[in-house]
């Protein structure tokens, strides 16, 4: 096998880029996955996208409290009940419902249906 890298930092000689791009046209080229010896590049590593746990954490079931309940509770109260609701959140030491524990969402459930 061989492997040719060419890097071009400017486009000082277009003649040159040029010649090479018509020479390496005509090449056959196959794609190949690389073996065990072969490691891929930079540019061919897969990007990890960074986990997200608010956005990829399938909905937490607590004694039948989800958050998804919560925020339908939430949605209910806010509009009446904003600044209750921001005391009771800073009291559970949480700044949105999202931060709020899991283990506390049937308190904070039971508080926003008694507003």
């Amino acid at each position: 096998m061989i492997r040719i890298n060419i890097e071009v930092e400017n486009n000082e000689a277009p003649e040159i880029l040029s010649a090479l791009a018509t020479a390496f046209s005509s090449i056959p080229v196959e794609e190949t996955e690389p073996t065990k010896e072969e490691k891929p590049t930079k540019e061919e590593k897969p990007v990890k996208k960074k986990k997200s746990a608010k956005k990829e954490k399938p909905p937490v079931e607590k004694e039948g409290i989800s958050i998804d309940i919560v925020r339908e509770e939430l949605a209910k109260k806010v509009k009446d009940h904003r600044e209750a609701i921001k005391e009771k959140l800073e009291g559970l030491d949480a700044k949105n419902v999202t931060g709020l524990s899991e283990e506390l969402y049937d308190e904070f459930v039971t508080f926003l249906k008694a507003l």
